[in-house]
């Protein structure tokens, strides 16, 4: 139920979940599962294709037709801030080196490098 709350249109709400749910990944191997779990949930009842999709695009949003719900410059780097901590705690707390690989390359091939590209 929380991986559908960082869809919700308050920035500082989507914050707020995106901080529970990288906790719920350090806490515990079934933390990270179940937030694992939640995304893939979520990725079939709201119609996306692949897993984590939204979550990259969202952090381009200036770029992408969320432009409309950012609420203040500040706000987008608060979310910014919490999505990449969240995709970190993903990526580092998985239980083995092959699936933090994994979890990794399926960041990676949703954009990920594209999103964070300053340069």
């Amino acid at each position: 139920m929380i991986t559908y709350s960082i869809r919700v249109p308050t920035l500082k709400l989507r914050c707020l979940a995106a901080d529970m749910l990288a906790a719920m990944c350090l806490i515990s191997a079934l933390g990270h599962q179940l937030v694992l779990d939640g995304f893939s949930d979520s990725r079939i009842s709201l119609g996306e294709t692949l897993r984590f999709e939204w979550l990259i695009s969202s952090l381009d949003a200036f770029n992408s037709c969320d432009e409309d719900e950012v609420e203040d410059e500040s706000g987008l780097w608060e979310w910014r801030t919490a999505a990449l901590g969240l995709i970190n705690a993903l990526t580092t707390s998985a239980t083995d080196l092959e699936s933090r690989c994994d979890l990794r390359g399926e960041v990676r091939r949703r954009g990920f490098d594209h999103v964070v590209d300053v340069g």
